[in-house]
């Protein structure tokens, strides 16, 4: 704390003095305060140095990459946590070095250089074995599923992916658990076997319903949905999305709901049933207008779409008609309001 800061700089204990910076930067990076995450951070790397505490500077050294990450700001990022990499190898600190590892791929991750993501997961792997540490090897197992997956590589996705879940199974994790699900859903249906992705997708679901998180349910009724899209089953595509859709609207997720509303719109275009293309359009263009979604042109292009197929006067009669029952239902719901 600040005051804990305070107090063993009036005694000029600088051991504590190292450690109440340190702690400082994690809570500041804790709560996104992420300016006050680097100023505490590099303090206490500065005087890290100055004693030669070497633990602490390894601390603040991971503390100052996290927070540069948070900010975006990569190249920092990456230069902060190389610095914790060599320091931790030349400390011999596997479990460190492990993570620092973790780290470095995470941020070439988020640069899209995966090769050398690839690289630094692979490492961590040997490093966790080497060390019988199974936490950590189950998340580089899974961290190199998606890594090969952004490379589409599917059968190293596949192959990572199936060793993890069978290690977050023993392990009971299911946060690993439901990403080696939905590695191995994207892999097969990447492969068009449809039928291996569906049975992976649903097992996700299961999972993500378990844990209550909506968020992953969500994404996995939209794979789900776009499996069974793929087969040529539009009603299935349908019964997923519309479930989809329903979950967006209980959390208020409005850029989801736009998402689905339209995807709902484009198949209902293909099943010619144009009144229903057309209410789930407008409602997904009102929707993306609202909150400014760069995907609005999408939902325009596919009005757009429906439009063409029909004649201007059947065109000008639909949208009249859906307009109308929009009218009318906000005039019951007004009356139904004032009972």
């Amino acid at each position: 704390s600040q005051q804990g800061l305070d107090l063993a700089r009036k005694r000029g204990d600088k051991q504590s003095e190292c450690a109440c910076l340190s702690n400082l930067g994690i809570a500041y990076r804790n709560l996104r305060q992420h300016d006050k995450a680097i100023k505490y951070s590099q303090q206490g790397l500065d005087l890290a140095r100055k004693r030669g505490d070497k633990q602490s500077e390894c601390a603040c050294l991971s503390n100052l990459g996290i927070a540069y990450r948070n900010l975006r700001q990569y190249d920092k990022t990456i230069e902060y946590f190389k610095q914790g990499l060599d320091l931790a190898r030349k400390l011999g600190d596997k479990q460190r070095e492990g993570i620092c590892l973790g780290n470095l791929g995470a941020a070439y991750h988020n640069l899209g250089e995966f090769d050398k993501t690839i690289e630094c997961y692979q490492q961590g792997l040997d490093i966790a074995k080497e060390i019988d540490d199974l936490q950590s090897e189950c998340i580089c197992l899974s961290n190199l599923g998606i890594a090969y997956r952004n490379l589409q590589q599917h059968d190293k996705t596949i192959e990572y992916s199936q060793q993890g879940l069978s290690l977050a199974r023993e392990l009971n994790d299911k946060q690993r658990e439901g990403i080696c699900l939905g590695n191995l859903g994207a892999a097969y249906r990447n492969l068009r076997q449809y039928d291996k992705a569906i049975d992976y997708f649903k097992q996700g679901l299961g999972l993500a319903r378990e844990l209550n998180d909506k968020q992953r349910e969500g994404v996995y009724l939209g794979n789900l949905g776009a499996a069974y899209h793929s087969l040529g089953e539009f009603d299935k595509t349908i019964e997923y999305f519309q479930q989809g859709l329903n979950i967006a609207k209980e959390i208020g997720d409005r850029l989801s709901e736009g998402l689905w509303l339209d995807n709902l719109g484009k198949i209902y275009i293909k099943q010619g049933k144009h009144d229903l293309a057309l209410t789930h359009l407008l409602k997904s263009w009102e929707i993306r207008i609202e909150i400014k979604d760069p995907k609005l042109k999408e939902t325009e292009e596919n009005i757009n779409k429906l439009k063409g197929s029909l004649s201007d006067p059947k065109f000008k009669e639909l949208f009249e008609k859906i307009k109308k029952g929009d009218a009318e239902e906000e005039t019951q719901e007004d009356s139904g309001g004032s009972m």
